[in-house]
């Protein structure tokens, strides 16, 4: 990954490329930033930069031996700590079992959406993590010697999802590292950060493109130009999100798809459909409900803003905007909070594991009147 290859954020790999070559980048550092914001791949970027020898004009070569084996993520000196499901046995795993998905993932999803990374590692009916035996692989691999000259790179993606007693054991060798190392952790949300971990980090916030750089991004990739602007204003730049409303095989569709079918029944009253409803969306496994029950969230907030009229509040795709034209009258100040109070509620039924078909249909059925009392 060349910083080239990455929309964007001048200022950040300007920032990032002056520390290397002052001599000044920190040996803990966190790139962080909204899920899709690219952090990721400019954690890549940083490391290959690093490690480049005939680096140039801001970026690494991406020819050399060096820059290959990057590419690969095969360099000696690249090491990668991610979060990993329980293994079936029930013992707890690590990242080398899971390196062959990583690969596969970084190459396939350098935006680093978090249920593709669910759906390698079969884990959407369970939350991986990263567990004391992690850290401990961490503290062994960190500590060998380096490969020739270069700097001993870690890039932890998702520092969030360290458990409390791998977090613990991490804390001395962040804080006073062996000369020639360094740790590059990748957040999407740093307020779930341990504090012990969270105060020893130098922090970088990567920004989300622009709407027109993400537009341009879009075009790039093939999509007319109306298109992509309309889809990269209704995800404020984000190319993550920008790119699952172009997928017409994306959840984004199943979605949209569901959240109308559970206004429009209930607005009808129709209880029977509901049931239908909750039986069809409890078939879906427990992570990906909780990625619907946030999209529901999410348009609610659009619906409810609607009815002001203005398209720079509320950014939408035609086809979400078809539906809110008719709908958005019945989102009001009377009920959106109660509304979205079961949608958060409903979530949190099924993190904990209760029964999706019984918490969906009780939060259908809760629909019929929270609708009505707009």
């Amino acid at each position: 990954m060349r910083f080239a290859d990455i929309t964007g954020r001048t200022g950040v790999k300007q920032l990032l490329t002056s520390q290397v070559e002052s001599g000044r980048l920190p040996h803990a550092l966190m790139l962080w930033g909204a899920p899709g914001s690219g952090n990721l791949a400019m954690a890549l970027a940083l490391a290959q930069y690093v490690h480049c020898p005939h680096r140039s004009g801001g970026d690494s070569c991406g020819v050399c031996p060096s820059c290959r084996q990057h590419e690969n993520l095969t360099y000696p000196d690249l090491l990668f700590s991610f979060p990993t499901p329980t293994a079936k046995s029930g013992r707890s795993s690590v990242s080398d079992e899971f390196y062959d998905a990583w690969q596969e993932f970084v190459r396939q999803y350098p935006l680093a959406p978090w249920q593709r990374w669910l759906e390698l590692v079969n884990a959407e009916n369970s939350q991986p993590v990263i567990r004391v035996d992690e850290s401990a692989e961490i503290v062994r691999r960190i500590t060998l010697g380096n490969y020739g000259e270069s700097v001993k790179i870690l890039i932890l993606w998702l520092p969030e999802k360290l458990n409390p007693a791998a977090a613990n054991k991490l804390l001395k060798i962040i804080e006073e590292p062996q000369p020639g190392r360094m740790f590059i952790m990748v957040s999407d949300n740093p307020s779930l950060i341990l504090p012990t971990v969270y105060s020893r980090l130098q922090r970088i916030k990567i920004e989300t493109p622009t709407v027109a750089e993400t537009a341009g991004w879009l075009e790039r990739q093939g999509f007319d130009s109306n298109t992509a602007m309309q889809a990269a204003e209704a995800a404020q730049g984000n190319q993550l999100m920008a790119q699952q409303m172009l997928d017409p095989q994306g959840e984004e569709k199943e979605f949209r798809e569901m959240f109308q079918e559970v206004m429009r029944k209930a607005w009808l009253r129709d209880v029977k459909s509901l049931r239908a409803w909750s039986e069809k969306g409890a078939a879906l496994k427990r992570e990906k409900i909780r990625r619907m029950l946030a999209y529901f969230n999410r348009n609610l907030r659009l619906n409810y803003l609607f009815v002001l009229g203005d398209d720079s509040i509320t950014p939408m795709m035609e086809a979400d905007r078809h539906f809110s034209e008719r709908f958005s009258p019945f989102i009001t100040g009377g009920n959106v909070q109660e509304i979205m109070h079961e949608v958060d509620r409903a979530s949190r039924d099924v993190a904990g594991n209760a029964n999706a078909r019984i918490v969906l249909f009780d939060f259908a059925v809760s629909l019929i009147m929270l609708i009505k009392k707009g």
